[in-house]
């Protein structure tokens, strides 16, 4: 499992730690929009997890340690997000992104599903050029441009890091209010 990953994800988001399973204020329905084979959350505890990726049925039938339905605290669905319905607290975007044929329409159809007051979690790459398998080209200031338009009221994390080993230019943390 990605615990781990989790525990580090929620920290960078500045959620504090109240247990091995649990974060203060991170509690309720959370969608994590493009988890790949194996989402995060899973064994937090105090969440409902929809762990989404369009590939996920490839995933499940390919991989020992995917799967579809439910599994700990995260259900594993291939529905594309724009056919989701329900509102979350929780939309969670970790190294999503940049592999996406369309950055701006993917956080829109994302943003759309928080309820009123609900947080987008954002962990992206960003570059000045594209390139294989990371064809969206975006500044951290367009990125903060883009969630101010499509409804983001308040950054509670606003970071950008400059990354030197080739694979981007930035990396960015955002945890925005909508």
């Amino acid at each position: 499992m990605r615990h781990g990953d989790a525990v580090w994800f929620l920290k960078q988001m500045e959620f504090v730690q109240s247990s091995e399973k649990r974060f203060e204020g991170f509690e309720g329905s959370v969608l994590e929009a493009g988890s790949g084979p194996i989402g995060f959350f899973e064994l937090m505890e105090n969440v409902d997890v929809t762990a989404q990726d369009t590939l996920m049925e490839l995933y499940a039938e390919h991989l020992p340690y995917s799967t579809l339905g439910k599994r700990g605290a995260a259900t594993y669905t291939g529905t594309p997000v724009p056919q989701f319905e329900d509102r979350y607290r929780f939309v969670v975007c970790s190294n999503v992104l940049d592999h996406t044929a369309d950055w701006i329409e993917f956080l829109r159809d994302c943003c759309v599903l928080l309820e009123p007051g609900g947080e987008l979690l954002l962990i992206t790459d960003s570059r000045g050029a594209p390139m294989e398998g990371h064809t969206q080209v975006f500044s951290p200031q367009q990125l903060r441009m883009v969630l101010r338009i499509l409804g983001a009221q308040t950054f509670l994390v606003d970071r950008t890091e400059p990354v030197t080993d080739g694979h981007c230019d930035f990396r960015n943390y955002v945890r925005a209010v909508f």
